[in-house]
């Protein structure tokens, strides 16, 4: 992990590096994140609290325990919530407590429900306070907390691989093999279609998406720019 302070780059950056050596769990970092005057850095083995000094380590099997060591994505939310992602469900941090609650039993979500044990990949909220979790093997999930009301879409899709809020609020998706935005409308996501809007070929590989200020989607490929 590094962070603008430390090793002078030019006039206006210094970055730092911060490593095993320096305290943090496991050398990984999958996901950071800011919250409650902390940065939180999810790595394979533990989720890691720093204060800009010492790190807290929150593993499973202990006093404050999550579901899994290995961390995939938070969520710090409008509401206050923080949310962490891991190969095995979502669990919500309770800072009065300084421990972890499974987001089912935060949320009154049926046990049964697949998202309790699924690998969660990535977490965003979008303006009207929905909770989107993106699973590594079964699509992704809308979640609205103050109703408990969960929806899933893309289920029988294990290739999901980004997803972002763009400028107007909507939420977009990439695939392996497509992009899909969310037809709030419809309630459903309408994909895109983009090898034959842009003239890919067939084996195109999709990757990551960003919104920008402007309104534009931008979606990288593997391979094909």
């Amino acid at each position: 992990l590094s962070a603008g302070q430390g090793g002078k780059v030019d006039q206006n950056y210094l970055f730092e590096h911060f490593s095993p050596q320096k305290g943090l769990s496991q050398g990984s970092g999958y996901a950071i994140a800011s919250y409650n005057n902390f940065m939180w850095f999810g790595t394979q083995d533990g989720l890691n609290r720093f204060d800009g000094y010492t790190y807290k380590v929150y593993r499973t099997g202990e006093n404050q325990a999550i579901r899994d060591n290995f961390i995939q994505c938070l969520l710090a939310d409008s509401r206050g919530r923080f949310w962490v992602g891991t190969v095995r469900g979502i669990d919500l941090y309770n800072k009065d407590r300084d421990d972890f609650v499974a987001v089912s039993k935060a949320f009154a979500i049926p046990a049964t429900h697949p998202v309790n044990n699924l690998a969660v990949r990535r977490l965003i909220e979008d303006r009207e306070g929905m909770v989107w979790m993106m699973t590594d093997e079964r699509g992704v999930y809308r979640f609205n907390p103050a109703t408990g009301h969960i929806a899933g879409f893309l289920e029988r899709d294990n290739s999901l691989v980004d997803i972002t809020l763009a400028a107007d609020g909507t939420v977009w998706i990439t695939s392996d093999n497509d992009a899909y935005f969310y037809d709030a409308a419809r309630a459903c996501l309408q994909p895109v279609n983009l090898k034959k809007t842009l003239g890919l070929p067939t084996a195109t590989i999709f990757r990551a998406v960003v919104g920008d200020a402007e309104g534009n989607i931008w979606v990288g490929t593997y391979e094909q720019g």
